[in-house]
């Protein structure tokens, strides 16, 4: 019993050792086209040293890994140089996260001032740092659109406002105005949505009576009788009063008739791409 179950667990740990390896394998050479006899040398030596381990230890697997890198990739080309692009990838984010808020301070005084050279002015860090703490709510779009409200609202209220500091000021009617524009935007979308239904619904209505014409004009006089008749006392049992009854008598009549036809309904006649 002893003997099977080390040789089952010998077994798993061997299986283990080549999906690992059928893994990296498949990276390195999907990455770098390395060729089956730089893979044929590496797959020996790697089952030699599992059996070698009698344990499917943290230490072990360290050093298959090692000794798949030292094999396979000698001069680091694949781990190393994604391993590089993930570094060059965090400094550039990190430059960036600096670099953010002396931008939008920048953005700021240009606004002010009307021009871009800002060359001579200095940038307290305090100014920064109030821009790094605006980032940590705001997008940059957002932030740029409280610089450029904050200029045209002092300029409205004769504000003499001097430095970055001042957009707290028009911080709260920023919000406000900001949330009102995006009210008002969304009713605006909401009007165009339910104009653009009505226009669908209007063409929609001039198909359907041009459909239930031709059906008119096809049909027998014995049908289009039949029809309004049926109409005519459906319409009597519904109402006493027969004013206005040639008039529901043929809606009722075209309506029969698109019945009968099968004419679309207006989500079917939307789906069909009219």
């Amino acid at each position: 019993m002893r003997k099977q179950l080390a040789i089952q667990r010998f077994g798993w740990q061997v299986l283990s050792v080549f999906i690992l390896m059928a893994g990296l394998l498949a990276s390195t050479l999907a990455a770098e086209k390395l060729t089956p006899e730089n893979v044929s040398g590496l797959v020996p030596q790697l089952f030699r040293l599992h059996l070698s381990q009698h344990d499917m230890s943290p230490a072990f697997t360290k050093r298959m890994l090692k000794e798949y890198i030292t094999q396979l990739d000698p001069y680091n080309r694949f781990y190393l140089k994604h391993l590089e692009i993930d570094q060059e990838y965090r400094k550039a984010k990190e430059r960036k996260n600096q670099e953010q808020p002396l931008r939008l301070v920048e953005k700021f005084y240009q606004n002010l001032y009307r021009r871009g050279d800002l060359s001579g002015m200095v940038i307290l860090d305090k100014e920064i740092e109030f821009a790094k703490t605006l980032l940590e709510t705001y997008s940059p779009e957002d932030i740029t659109d409280l610089i450029l409200y904050t200029i045209d609202a002092a300029g409205r209220t004769k504000f003499s406002i001097r430095s970055f500091g001042g957009v707290k000021v028009y911080l709260n009617t920023w919000l406000d105005e900001k949330a009102t524009r995006a009210k008002r935007a969304a009713q605006e979308q909401k009007k165009a949505v339910q104009q653009k239904e009505q226009r669908r619904r209007d063409q929609y209505e001039s198909w359907w009576r041009q459909q239930v014409t031709k059906l008119r004009e096809a049909a027998s006089p014995e049908e289009i009788t039949a029809m309004e008749e049926a109409a005519t006392a459906e319409l009597m049992e519904e109402h006493q009063n027969p004013i206005g009854f040639p008039l529901m008598v043929r809606l009722r009549t075209d309506m029969r008739l698109a019945e009968r036809y099968k004419i679309q309904s207006f989500e079917d006649w939307k789906t069909q791409g009219h």
